[in-house]
Formats: structure tokens, C-alpha cells, sequence
């Protein structure tokens, strides 16, 4: 879906309506349209330029990944992760539970979190969903990429459940055509990788 879809990531998205006005309201002491967004490592939330809008990962980090938003790959695997517990298990319930002390945020060290923070979650699906929701938090994607990488994910954990239960159980069975089509294209992605990289090495010695 990130490849068919192609889909821009908030950061992009934010900045250039911001360039074009289409988001915020003008600032005439900044300058330009304005948002109230996250302002970098202690700071919190202020108001800023939409064009100068940065992610909560952003410190110490790039800004977003490198690649299409449109679906939340962590919403995807988190969510089919849930649904394999659940299935094996018998039982959505997890009860479990992590705890931060204070200041040890990797994208504001020594500053949040300023009291111990215990997440608990009562279900795999709750700590899933979680997982999923986290990447709104840090700026990286948008409402439609959480949500839909979800049910992407459980439908893709509910099939490969099956499908290990049926060779468990003794069963054979030839790969369908499609799943015949899709190795043979990841293949082919695969070769043509590999042939880019030794193409790459050879230039970077020939230019030295």
C-alpha cells in the first residue's frame, strides 16, 4: 500500500499548506501562517510558523521516515502481533504493564517524563492500538495510517495463523498462483537490489 498509495507524510503536508496559507492563521509578528504545535525539547507547545513545523521525533532524529505514510507499518505488525496472542492464547487478555522514570524520554532526555509513568494494558489489542496511536503522537502519520494499518494487521495475523496451524497439523499444499506471482516479484526486487548495490561499489572504487 506505501508504494501503491505513495502517500506524504504530515510533516511535508503541514509545512507546504502552511507555505501556501491553507493552514493555520497568519502571524504578523512571525510572519506567516501560524499553528500551535510541539516546539522542540522542553519547550512544549507553542505557536509557530506551519512551514517550520517539526515532529515530536524530530531531535536527534530526522524529521519522518523516508518513506510513503499511507499505511502505519507499526500499527500493522503491533495489530497482527495482538491478533496471533489472541488466537494462540485462546484470550485477548495481556495485563501487563511498563514503567518510565522521570527523564527518561529518548526524545527529551533528562526532561520528561517529570513523574514515573506506568502504561498498563488489560488486552493485546490495547497494547496494539497503543503502538499504532504512538505514531500520531510523534507526528509521523495520520489518523486514516493507524487505522487502516490495523485491520491490515489483523487480517494478515488471523491468515497467518491459519495457515501455520494447517502445516502444524500436517497439511501440504502448493502455494496458490498469486503467492507463486508475489515471491517471484519480491525476487526480482531483491536481485534487482543487489545488483544496484555491487553497480554502486563498483563506481565508488572506480572513482577512487
Amino acid at each position: 500500500s506505501k508504494v501503491f498509495y505513495d502517500y506524504t507524510r504530515p510533516v511535508r503536508a503541514i509545512r507546504e499548506l502552511g507555505e501556501l496559507g491553507l493552514i493555520g492563521e497568519f502571524d504578523e509578528e512571525l510572519g506567516g501562517f501560524a499553528i500551535e504545535s510541539y516546539g522542540g525539547p522542553g519547550v512544549g507547545t507553542i505557536k509557530l510558523l506551519a512551514s517550520d513545523f517539526i515532529t515530536y521525533q524530530t531531535p536527534g532524529a530526522d524529521p519522518s521516515p523516508p518513506f510513503a505514510e499511507f499505511t502505519s507499518g507499526h500499527s500493522a505488525f503491533s495489530a497482527a502481533a495482538a491478533e496471533i496472542f489472541k488466537l494462540f492464547t485462546g484470550s485477548d487478555f495481556f495485563g501487563n504493564s511498563v514503567t518510565f522514570a522521570p527523564g527518561s524520554s529518548l526524545f527529551e532526555p533528562g526532561l520528561t517524563p517529570t513523574d514515573e509513568v506506568t502504561l498498563f494494558w488489560e488486552t493485546f489489542s490495547d497494547a496494539a492500538d497503543e503502538a499504532g496511536i504512538s505514531r500520531i503522537y510523534g507526528g509521523i502519520h495520520f489518523d486514516d495510517g493507524d487505522l487502516f494499518g490495523g485491520d491490515l494487521g489483523r487480517q494478515v495475523g488471523s491468515k497467518v495463523y491459519d495457515r501455520t496451524l494447517f502445516f502444524i497439523n500436517g497439511g501440504v499444499k502448493v502455494p496458490e498462483p498469486t503467492s507463486v506471482l508475489g515471491m517471484l516479484v519480491f525476487g526480482a526486487f531483491g536481485a534487482a537490489s543487489m545488483l544496484k548495490g555491487k553497480r554502486g561499489n563498483q563506481s565508488n572504487h572506480q572513482s577512487h
